[in-house]
């Protein structure tokens, strides 16, 4: 069995790689797609592994998909970012796309992943909030290594909230038909017909107001040490001092005197985290001792 599986993040525009190798991660990605369609997923996945260029079989693999799993948990019934995965076996899936007999695949979710690499890279502690911003939007909550889960795996769809900003009559329309949810506002499809990163999240635009209101709930609901936002899009924000002032601004007495924003570094916290999470099953499999990933 290899004692050091890979991570694999599949994600809205392009798939992420990542695997532990002589004490170093090594990073790969895909090309960019839109809507791709089984066989360019397929290609999309191999063309990563390619990339990687490690000799080490792919065995154990950690893998993030988008959506919500069927109830059989083998597959995903729905994906409205990605639609080419729904109803396809994901050990299959993997198996094909690198070309061997047999994987063992374990699934995480995407901001459950980067948020767990996050936190262990940074040797964060408390309770940290995670929001993943790409194509969608995600959350995770973490205790320590606890994770909050309620609602299909998580603890719940922050991307569909409502978060209108302004007239609700005027509000846009997310992928999944929600009027006013917050990944209508800030998921990649609604950054690139704003005009970009900076555009959306300039002082007072609606972006940064729905993604300022969104966190504002959080503290309200989950009261986290550390908020972090992750993703191709939220760790570009790490410049935007005006949605830190937004957030705090007459903040809920709620929310933790001391928490803090914080930002991810790069774009494979979710494939390395989901490479962790497979880690995990080895150990329970051999117990062999993986604590320096």
């Amino acid at each position: 069995m290899n004692p050091h599986p890979i991570g694999l993040d599949i994600g809205g525009t392009s798939v992420k790689i990542a695997a532990l190798r002589d004490g170093s991660w090594r990073v790969a990605s895909s090309e960019r797609y839109s809507m791709p369609d089984r066989d360019a997923l397929r290609a999309a996945i191999r063309s990563a592994w390619d990339e990687l260029a490690i000799e080490a079989p792919a065995s154990d693999v950690g893998l993030c998909v988008p959506g919500i799993p069927a109830p059989d948990a083998r597959s995903i019934e729905v994906a409205v970012n990605l639609p080419g995965l729904v109803g396809w076996d994901l050990n299959e899936m993997i198996c094909d796309a690198l070309g061997v007999d047999v994987c063992r695949v374990t699934r995480t979710i995407d901001a459950i992943a980067a948020l767990r690499d996050w936190q262990a890279r940074t040797r964060a502690t408390g309770r940290s909030l995670g929001i993943a911003m790409g194509t969608g939007v995600g959350l995770c909550v973490l205790d320590g290594d606890s994770v909050a889960t309620w609602t299909d795996g998580g603890p719940g769809h922050l991307g569909q909230i409502d978060v209108t900003v302004g007239d609700p009559d005027e509000a846009p329309v997310g992928p999944d038909g929600g009027r006013g949810g917050l990944e209508a506002y800030v998921g990649a499809r609604a950054i690139e017909q704003t005009g970009g990163i900076e555009r959306a999240f300039a002082p007072g635009e609606p972006g940064l107001l729905a993604l300022a209101r969104a966190i504002r709930i959080c503290h309200a609901i989950y009261r986290p040490d550390t908020v972090v936002l992750l993703g191709g899009i939220g760790i570009r924000l790490a410049r935007h001092a005006a949605l830190e002032q937004a957030i705090r601004r007459d903040l809920t007495s709620v929310a933790r005197p001391e928490w803090r924003l914080a930002f991810g570094d790069d774009d494979f916290h979710a494939a390395r985290g989901a490479a962790r999470a497979a880690a995990e099953k080895v150990v329970d499999a051999t117990h062999r001792d993986m604590s320096e990933i």
